[in-house]
């Protein structure tokens, strides 16, 4: 799951297409933006924050659209969100399992958007995981794999700044 980071960005790009999104058949075609500086591999750490980028020629003149796909698909899906619109791409990494995921973006002219540039994909690396991690939300996985229910009783739950505590009241 890709959860953008609340603190700092839009918090509207979900990980998964919307129920019957189609693929993306989007492929580079003649006169499209110039790509300077290509997307490259990154590592990450659940649960902080990574930043992918693309360099232009003329950025003030482009749109960009950024998709992502899981390595055992071969399609592209687009990522939704205005976050997901930007040259720069920020999110919190909230999943270890976002290391089996690839992300592109394309590069159109905002005047000219089906002239189009795809930039190579950039494979996301895991680097660490924190050993007692969590996701707040309607579950909480910890890190021995085994997934926990909130119910909908009283009560609140917070993880702790440096994601190394869950609280429970």
């Amino acid at each position: 799951q890709l959860q953008l980071d609340q603190n700092k960005f839009d918090p509207t790009i979900p990980a998964l297409p919307a129920e019957g999104q189609e693929p993306s058949t989007d492929v580079s075609t003649e006169n499209g933006p110039v790509i300077t500086e290509q997307p490259i591999n990154t590592d990450f750490n659940v649960p902080y924050s990574v930043e992918l980028s693309v360099g232009v020629e003329q950025p003030e003149k482009c749109d960009f659209q950024w998709q992502y796909r899981d390595l055992d698909s071969n399609e592209f899906f687009n990522l939704q969100g205005s976050g997901a619109k930007k040259q720069v791409l920020h999110f919190r990494s909230t999943n270890f399992h976002l290391e089996d995921y690839e992300l592109r973006c394309v590069v159109t002219y905002k005047d000219q958007p089906h002239a189009m540039t795809v930039s190579d994909s950039a494979k996301l690396i895991l680097k660490s995981m924190p050993k007692n991690f969590a996701v707040i939300g309607n579950t909480i996985l910890p890190a021995d794999g085994k997934m926990y229910a909130i119910t909908d009783g009283e009560g609140s739950a917070g993880l702790s700044a440096d994601g190394k505590t869950l609280t429970l009241k």
